[in-house]
């Protein structure tokens, strides 16, 4: 084809404007995902925190794509399954131990174990631990999410594996959490108290949960631990709540909340219905005994009971319908359909839920995959995949939930009961998963609910944190 003078002139300024783009990419300051990439890349380890709702999950996703080889971890199968991971336990194989001498007597007998079928030693310690060896010598980063779940000992543990299997060619280390929110479960110490953690640290700050600034600031009070009658005061306004929707109520324990659900739900006259989910294993290697172990970790029930009429919350973010983790609605209706399978092409039937969100928009929900994946190596890379599938409405009778539960969601709207709080930051955990404080009530709250451990304190007050303000996030 031939170019006219008004074709070279176009030319040009299309050249002009990528040569002044391009110019402006280079003269740009590097976003906070390109300096955390780099500072890894590096060979360096880094500690992200900030309180609830700045964007912890959202950095950590953003990173991972970023590398070819990833091992991503968290401390509970819940938090794992939410970030596409595996728990820390399985992957360095910690199993049951509590502290390193159990890991060793633990690795010990599994040795012996395979000796006694006739291997050699060296063979029977290659088949214990060669493929964890492996993996941690091919992986560019180590992702440990939910720091603050993790003890001393186990940290500990942690760092006995990298140490003693990679040497010194561990990938850099990404960890991630809130000390100032639910503490390890069988232990009073924390990993920052072990020898290993040298870290520097990145803090978050910004909100990205709740746009309501007065808020978030009585929030990251009272993530501190610090005590006002201030902070009372503005307590007060939500005494009392003039709520759009039922809310979720939150407890401080499980039987609370359980119990009224079951409530709740015998009230309705409607017909129970009950799903069982399909469980699909998709790798020949997974044993037996771990199934139960991995459908526990699911954030869905295996049996799943509810009725036309009952308030549920979602518990996945899906686009297409369009839903989110946290969002609330009400069963209106049981439907059955047809549906083209995406993978055989074969008609079949399936029963949907009618549901009816807050915000008045009705969706049709059916049974969701749920993925659990296990850290694998293929082709010189370390990847996650697919061990377990599992099929189940992703959705929860959602009349109450416990602290616990709760953590990492986001509520519209949320009904707390501090009357048996116990641990500390358990206030800040239960008020923090509000996203609209016009729709949040409070019961029992008392000032003396406002506790932080000491030792949090005084970690966080000794933190040299990187100043991050000239990144864009």
């Amino acid at each position: 084809m031939d170019i006219t003078l008004d074709s070279y002139e176009e030319l040009d300024t299309i050249l002009d404007d990528m040569s002044n783009s391009s110019t402006d990419i280079l003269n740009r300051p590097p976003t906070l995902v390109e300096f955390v990439t780099e500072h890894l890349r590096n060979g360096n380890d880094l500690f992200v925190t900030g309180g609830a709702g700045v964007g912890k999950s959202y950095l950590v996703k953003r990173i991972t794509e970023q590398f070819n080889s990833v091992i991503t971890t968290s401390s509970t199968g819940t938090s794992a399954n939410a970030i596409g991971g595996d728990t820390i336990h399985r992957v360095l194989k910690l199993k049951i131990a509590s502290n390193i001498s159990e890991l060793k007597r633990q690795d010990e007998y599994e040795i012996q174990q395979k000796m006694k079928k006739g291997l050699s030693r060296s063979t029977a310690e290659q088949k214990h631990l060669g493929f964890v060896t492996s993996l941690l010598q091919k992986a560019e980063l180590l992702i440990i999410d939910e720091i603050s779940m993790i003890s001393k000992e186990l940290f500990d543990m942690i760092f006995y594996r990298l140490d003693n299997l990679t040497y010194n060619t561990r990938p850099s280390l990404l960890i991630t959490g809130d000390y100032y929110q639910l503490p390890p479960v069988k232990s009073d110490s924390y990993a920052f108290q072990s020898r290993h953690w040298n870290f520097p640290t990145i803090e978050l700050t910004e909100p990205k949960r709740t746009d309501n600034s007065t808020f978030y600031k009585v929030m990251r009070n009272i993530r501190l631990g610090k005590k006002h009658t201030k902070i009372d005061t503005y307590m007060e306004r939500f005494k009392t709540c003039d709520f759009n929707s039922t809310p979720v109520r939150l407890f401080a324990t499980n039987k609370e909340s359980e119990a009224l659900n079951k409530q709740e739900l015998a009230r309705l006259k409607t017909k129970p219905i009950k799903s069982v989910m399909e469980i699909i294993v998709t790798s020949t290697s997974l044993p037996d005994i771990m199934i139960n172990s991995i459908l526990s970790e699911f954030s869905v029930q295996e049996t799943f009971v509810f009725k036309a009429g009952a308030r549920v919350m979602f518990l996945v973010n899906n686009t297409d319908l369009p839903s989110y983790n946290g969002e609330l609605g009400t069963i209106l209706a049981i439907q059955k359909i047809d549906y083209e399978d995406p993978d055989t092409g074969e008609k079949k039937k399936a029963t949907v839920l009618e549901v009816q969100k807050d915000n008045g928009q009705k969706v049709l929900v059916g049974r969701h995959k749920f993925v659990k994946s296990q850290v694998s190596i293929s082709g010189g890379l370390v990847s996650m995949n697919t061990v377990l599938e599992a099929k189940q409405y992703p959705l929860k009778v959602a009349y109450a939930l416990n602290v616990h539960k709760s953590q990492g969601m986001s509520i519209p709207t949320l009904e707390v009961d501090c009357k048996k709080f116990f641990e500390n930051s358990q206030l800040y955990v239960a008020l923090s998963r509000s996203s609209n404080p016009q729709q949040l009530k409070v019961n029992n709250y008392s000032r003396s609910f406002i506790r932080v451990d000491r030792k949090v304190s005084t970690f966080y007050d000794s933190l040299n944190i990187i100043d991050i303000s000239s990144y864009k996030f």
